[in-house]
Order: structure tokens, then C-alpha cells, then sequence
């Protein structure tokens, strides 16, 4: 379905793998170097965007009050409701449609990263002569094609035998699902962070949402498993940045103001 995005990202990341196995780097495998790459710069692409989004939800947490007193006092008054919410919009130069806009723009094209990663035979090296042959390790993991509790066949590292062997989890002990689970807390925690439409309902999906990614992850090639730690981490990174950006914007427009209000005076 997603097709004419899927295939042009995997040939922009086979194009990466080229570039990155000409470096001769030894402490990480070129395609461990490539997933990290690739899913930094798919996130620089959509800081952009990203950032917009990040704009609209700090406004409408700024006219949230606002909000709360229109819905009160016109309560049993559904259009009148409506007519002074979207002068309070007009008002304070707010389009609720800005919030979800970015996100329709880029859930395609991670759906289309997402697929890339899950399936990178197809979508990046195409020969399975090429992709059985190059090296997928990473740290500990000899080969990310594997799934994230996989370490070995016989579940252990430079001889260690972990000695377990649960269900679910599988004998080898999952730390990169687990990482992906703490990262996805954490980026969701961050996002959240003073957001006071932020209510009973979503505070369980913060707790739930990490305990879905580790059943996920344990299933998931370690690969995939790696991109979406990177990318948790790097949306964390810019969740602060927006957050500095924002009260430097703020700061600044302060400043402005009460100088040109100084100046009007003499």
C-alpha cells in the first residue's frame, strides 16, 4: 500500500550502507551504523514538522483555561459553545486542525520506515546472497535479523550460559526490548510533561503503551528494535529542544515588548 514511500527509503538506506561500509569502522557493524543513521536522519526530516505540532499543543495548553470556562458556562448551550470557541480560536490565532495535520503528513512515511526495517531484504539488499553474508551484530547481539531475546543458539555470550529458559521471554536475556520499553515510557513521560489535557485515561496508556512495546519487542527482529530505541531517544532530545526553543521564543518576545514599551515613553 505504502509502496512508492517504502522502496525509496530502502534504496536511501542500501544508499547509506554503502557510504558507511567504505568507513571501515570496527567497533559497529556497518548495518548497526546504518539503522542508527537512517533513523536519525528520517527524525532531522521530521523535525519540521514535529516542531509545528509541538507549537499547536503548547498554545492550546495556554488557551486550555479558556477553554474549561467557555465549556462550563455554555454547557447547556452546545452552538453558542461552538460560536465562542471559535472566536476564543480566532482570537488567540489558534487552528485546532494544525495539531493533527503534521501527524497525517508523517504516519505514512514512519509506516513506510517501519516496513523497511521489518523486512530489509526487500526493501534494501534485494539479494539474499548479499544480506546473508554482511555483518548484523550489534554489541552483543551477533545478528539483528534475530529477535530481540535471542543472543545465541545456546543462549549465551563468549561461553556465559544465562541459564534461563521462560516462555515467553526465550533463553537469552532481552535487554534490547527492555531499553525499547524504558525509551518508550520515557518519550511518552516527556511528551506529556506539563500537558494539562493530559487526563486519567492517558496516564494509563503511559503505563500500558511500554509494557506493549517489550511483548512487541521480543517478537521483533532486533534490527526494528534498535530503530525504535534511536528514535525514542532522539524524540526525547528534541522534545527538550522545543521546550528551550519555546521559551527562548517567549523570553525574547518579553524582552521586545517591555523594551519598545520603555522606548515609547521618552
Amino acid at each position: 500500500m505504502l509502496d512508492f514511500i517504502t522502496y525509496p527509503i530502502g534504496s536511501l538506506i542500501h544508499y547509506i550502507y554503502e557510504i558507511v561500509i567504505t568507513l571501515s569502522i570496527e567497533f559497529i557493524s556497518p548495518y548497526a551504523l546504518t539503522i542508527i543513521l537512517a533513523t536519525i536522519l528520517l527524525k532531522l526530516a521530521m523535525y519540521p514538522i514535529n516542531l509545528k505540532q509541538f507549537q499547536s499543543s503548547e498554545k492550546m495548553n495556554e488557551i486550555q483555561p479558556k477553554i474549561k470556562v467557555l465549556q462550563e458556562k455554555y454547557n447547556d448551550a452546545p452552538e453558542l459553545l461552538n460560536t465562542k470557541m471559535m472566536a476564543l480560536y480566532k482570537e488567540n490565532n489558534f487552528n485546532p486542525l494544525t495539531g493533527f495535520l503534521p501527524i497525517l503528513i508523517q504516519m505514512p512515511i514512519i509506516i513506510a520506515f517501519y516496513n523497511v526495517m521489518r523486512d530489509p531484504l526487500l526493501y534494501i539488499f534485494k539479494d539474499p546472497n548479499v544480506y546473508t553474508k554482511i555483518d548484523k551484530s550489534f554489541l552483543w547481539i551477533k545478528d539483528l535479523s534475530l529477535t530481540a531475546n535471542h543472543i545465541s543458539e545456546a543462549g549465551s555470550v563468549n561461553g556465559f550460559d544465562f541459564g534461563i529458559s521462560l516462555p515467553v521471554v526465550g533463553s537469552a536475556i532481552p535487554v534490547l526490548a527492555i531499553v525499547a520499553a524504558i525509551t518508550t515510557y520515557l518519550s511518552s513521560k516527556v511528551s506529556s510533561q506539563k500537558n494539562d489535557s493530559v487526563n486519567a485515561t492517558m496516564n494509563t496508556v503511559l503505563m500500558i503503551m511500554p509494557i506493549m512495546i517489550l511483548v512487541f519487542a521480543l517478537n521483533m527482529p532486533s534490527g526494528l528494535v534498535l530503530y525504535w530505541i534511536i528514535g525514542n531517544v532522539f524524540q526525547i532530545i528534541q522534545q527538550y529542544l522545543f521546550k528551550i526553543d519555546i521559551r527562548s521564543l517567549f523570553i525574547n518576545l518579553s524582552r521586545r515588548r517591555k523594551y519598545e514599551s520603555q522606548n515609547s515613553y521618552r
